[in-house]
């Protein structure tokens, strides 16, 4: 009997010591992310840049623009440096810095 109950105490120690915590719930996605979700830097996007950086497959005002989904492919620091130091300075001098990094995040 005693050796049936060390056998149970143990049984019931072990299990306990492999036991694994819950799992934790997935990380909920930020408010401002990049690829649209940043409603902000789209605000600013459809206020300064769309009408020359259009979806694919319609023509914008400038033709060598590239496309929405081009610019999407490219990091946000590349194009935070277009608005504030590159070629699309003149365009990015009408946002704040802070609307200039919400366009890049979006």
């Amino acid at each position: 009997m005693k050796t049936l109950m060390l056998a149970g105490a143990l049984l019931l120690a072990s299990s306990a010591a492999f036991a694994q915590p819950p799992a934790a719930a997935p990380p909920t996605m930020p408010p401002n992310i990049r690829m649209g979700l940043g409603v902000q830097g789209e605000i600013a996007f459809n206020r300064v840049c769309s009408a020359c950086h259009t979806p694919s497959g319609q023509t914008g005002a400038d033709a060598r623009a590239p496309a929405q989904e081009t610019l999407r492919q490219f990091p946000p620091e590349r194009i935070y440096s277009a608005l504030t130091t590159g070629k699309m300075q003149v365009q990015g001098a009408s946002l704040s810095d802070l609307e200039r990094r919400q366009v890049a995040a979006w």
